[in-house]
């Protein structure tokens, strides 16, 4: 596939993640939020592969900066949405800011390629 399809998998999937994660955070738990904000969470990482191999990012070597601080904030906004949300209802509003401040690091990271 080309750059492009990727680049509008791994969008969409961030926007249907984030929506989803409001939804549940917000006051709607239920099942099948659930299920499709785990969904765009494993599409976003899907999307975000791909873009790596039409960028000539090289799955043998060393990943550059950039990449891994996208990985690790992708993995605490994806585990840690699904903990607080089940487990800690009642911090779903700060935990949906930081969220979108880590999405802030994220996009920065990605268009500026420290």
């Amino acid at each position: 596939m080309s750059y492009e399809i990727y680049n509008i998998i791994h969008l969409t999937s961030i926007i249907i993640l984030f929506t989803g994660m409001a939804i549940s955070f917000f006051g709607l738990n239920s099942k099948l939020i659930k299920i499709l904000t785990g969904i765009a969470t494993l599409m976003t990482l899907v999307g975000g592969m791909g873009l790596m191999a039409r960028l000539g990012v090289s799955h043998t070597e060393g990943w550059p900066l950039w990449i891994k601080v996208k990985m690790c904030i992708w993995f605490i906004v994806g585990i840690g949405g699904a903990i607080v949300s089940k487990r800690f209802p009642k911090y779903g509003r700060p935990a949906y800011f930081l969220s979108v401040l880590l999405f802030i690091v994220a996009a920065s990271a990605a268009t500026y390629k420290f």
